[in-house]
């Protein structure tokens, strides 16, 4: 454990370089991807996270909240073990969400979402690419209902919108949310 831990500060170290240089780039919101899950589990246990992991991104949250930059952490796969320690760390939002690795979003956002901004959820391994219109659509409105109410979600893929994602399935999603959306939301 020694060993990882002279590891996480070398890496904490050249990690804040990234950081200044983006906060003298002027980036107003920077998301670091960390891709720490698989579809149904982590792939260390949270007591790791919450030692080693989480005390590089809470200095590097600290860092890029003071010169006014807020952070989002991005990581497919099925984080919520995560998410105490994301928490903890100071991140403003957390990314993917992803749904097909067992993330529910209506649980996310009573149990954290007073707490982080939800992003994703808009599946794109199935639904984006071999959906109807019409299942995109519902999709859309569901995850409005599910996270919408008081802020803290930001509806989105959980990851990259790929080629095989079919560009008509990506506009009923842009379309529908605009339509559904708006505050205060209409159902």
């Amino acid at each position: 454990m020694d060993y990882l831990k002279k590891l996480a500060k070398l890496v904490t170290k050249n990690l804040m370089d990234v950081a200044k240089g983006w906060c003298d780039a002027g980036f107003e919101i920077v998301s670091w991807a960390d891709d720490c899950a698989y579809k149904g589990r982590v792939m260390f246990p949270p007591e790791v996270f919450d030692e080693l992991v989480g005390p590089i991104y809470k200095t590097l949250n600290d860092y890029c909240h003071k010169r006014g930059v807020m952070t989002f952490f991005h990581s497919d796969g099925f984080t919520e073990p995560y998410f105490e320690g994301l928490i903890k760390s100071g991140f403003n939002g957390v990314e993917s969400l992803e749904p097909a690795a067992g993330m529910v979003l209506k649980h996310l956002k009573e149990e954290y979402g007073d707490r982080i901004c939800l992003i994703g959820n808009v599946d794109c391994s199935r639904l984006l690419p071999y959906g109807t219109e019409q299942e995109v659509a519902d999709t859309v409105k569901q995850c409005i209902k599910d996270a919408g109410q008081g802020g803290g979600y930001i509806l989105s893929p959980p990851t990259d919108i790929i080629d095989s994602c079919n560009p008509r399935n990506i506009k009923v999603m842009i379309d529908t949310l605009h339509k559904y959306g708006n505050y205060p939301l209409s159902f």
